[in-house]
């Protein structure tokens, strides 16, 4: 009879609406969890039976059913906080965490991260967030997503300097430098101007066991020189004045000149270079060292460049390969060189350093532009950060800073396949398709630190639920109170 099988609907709808105020206080306890996403309950009906009456076959229905609760994976607003290890996510993507000692991954909008004691990125239950690491060169690695960790309980050794860049400006109205003749470093000034000049210069020679030198001994070291006072300093050192000659026939040469060497620059003489620029390097202990660039303008548009090093040693120099420019500025030749062979002793590796000159020649002072090398001290960690591309940077007290990884994201084609795992926590599964995974971005969303999504629970549109909700389960019960007043009735027809 029709009558009974409205008990049977009434107890569908009883069922039905119980679920869904389970979904409802679900959702109202999770106001405040970070990252949660609200749910709903679907209702369907049931199959319905057939009847007939007088306008033929109809049908009617055997009450109602939960279809689904669905998982709403809306935005949620943010909440700012104090901790970089906060973050929170705009967008689809969600963090990717693993169980230590275990490959599976759960998947997680709630970003409410810390660093552990041995270092690794963890949610509150100690699930390690993953991410891409760095190689030693500062690039991303091309392989799987591994645990965030930074290595908190040591140091980063010294490393030396290979590599330097040094990016400057050298004045175009600078004048060029003439070649220089000096004796043992010291200039003899220019003959044209000064001629009959005075200069003294020192000289180490050979004494013969001791026996002091008379001038005319010297003249011939001096390459013919007239030499003027001596003065002896030790066995082998002598301090000597001579005589700057001049040729008649042209006045600019100094004669004779034989045994004179002819330069364009000395570390002693400011005329012999136009600019200078110091940089500071790392031997391989972690010692800092002075390496000095030092220009000279030979001829418009070239320029030679000599490295000394903090002994005033030249070390490297241009040679046959000098700075060529354009006539905008623009270097066009030279400017690469190895300095070799650095031997700073005291226990360090011999080093030789990639130097890269890149330059310009403008019409504007001499100046250093940049300056880079990357050889560093050892260094004690500081802090870490982690920035808002998810790029996670151990801080070191010698100022340099190490990117460690690089925190990755993952999205679903169905989000609503996932299975939710307690914990903030989501698994995969066959329906919602295979994980999209990759770095933070336009396709899988971006990261906000020092942030935390909140829950995207509406408490005014729960109360509207929970009171329908409430109101269909009293109706739904009315309707099995009245049908069984209605069999009462039916009983009593045969009193």
């Amino acid at each position: 009879m029709a009558i009974s099988s409205s008990l049977y609907s009434g107890i569908s709808g009883l069922n039905t609406n119980g679920n869904a105020m389970a979904v409802i206080g679900n959702n109202i306890a999770n106001t405040n969890t970070i990252g949660f996403k609200s749910s709903r309950a679907v209702f369907s009906d049931l199959l319905s039976a057939s009847i007939n009456g007088s306008g033929g076959a109809s049908q009617v229905g055997r009450g109602t059913g939960l279809s689904s609760v669905d998982n709403i994976f809306g935005q949620g607003t943010f909440e700012s906080t104090e901790s970089n290890t906060d973050m929170a996510i705009e967008g689809n993507g969600m963090f990717v965490l693993r169980e230590p000692s275990n490959t599976t991954n759960y998947y997680s909008r709630a970003g409410a991260f810390r660093f552990n004691g041995d270092g690794y990125l963890v949610n509150p239950e100690g699930f390690r967030v993953q991410g891409k690491e760095f190689d030693a060169n500062g690039n991303l690695s091309a392989g799987d997503p591994t645990d965030v960790q930074v290595n908190i309980n040591t140091g980063i050794p010294a490393s030396m300097t290979a590599n330097m860049t040094l990016s400057t400006n050298l004045d175009a109205n600078s004048a060029a430098v003439s070649a220089t003749e000096r004796i043992n470093g010291v200039s003899i000034p220019s003959a044209a101007v000064l001629a009959g000049a005075t200069v003294t210069a020192t000289l180490t020679v050979d004494d013969d066991g001791g026996t002091p030198y008379a001038a005319a001994d010297l003249s011939g070291d001096i390459g013919g020189y007239a030499v003027g006072t001596l003065t002896r300093i030790d066995s082998t050192t002598y301090t000597v004045d001579f005589t700057v000659a001049v040729d008649t026939a042209d006045p600019s040469t100094l004669t004779p000149n034989a045994s004179i060497m002819t330069d364009t620059f000395s570390v002693d003489d400011p005329a012999s270079y136009n600019y200078a620029s110091s940089t500071t390097v790392y031997d391989s202990l972690g010692n800092t060292h002075m390496l000095t660039t030092y220009f000279t303008k030979v001829a418009d548009n070239t320029w030679d460049y000599n490295i000394v090093d903090e002994n005033n040693n030249t070390v490297a120099s241009s040679g046959g390969t000098p700075l060529t420019y354009d006539t905008g500025g623009e270097q066009t030749g030279g400017g690469t060189i190895t300095v070799s062979g650095l031997n700073w002793g005291g226990g360090t590796t011999v080093q030789d350093i990639a130097l890269s000159l890149d330059t310009t020649q403008y019409a504007n002072e001499s100046q250093v532009l940049s300056q880079d090398q990357d050889g560093y001290g050892a260094g004690n960690l500081m802090k870490i950060s982690i920035d808002e591309t998810g790029t996670v940077t151990a801080n070191y007290s010698n100022g340099e800073r190490i990117k460690v990884s690089q925190i990755v994201l993952a999205k679903f084609a169905n989000f609503n396949g996932l299975t939710k795992q307690g914990q903030n926590l989501f698994s995969a599964t066959d329906a919602a398709g295979p994980p999209r995974t990759g770095i933070p971005g336009p396709e899988l969303g971006n990261l906000f630190t020092n942030a935390l999504e909140q829950s995207t629970v509406d408490l005014a549109a729960e109360f509207v639920k929970m009171i329908t909700t409430q109101r269909g389960f009293q109706a739904n019960s009315r309707v099995i109170t009245t049908t069984d007043e209605m069999l009462g009735e039916l009983i009593n027809l045969k009193r």
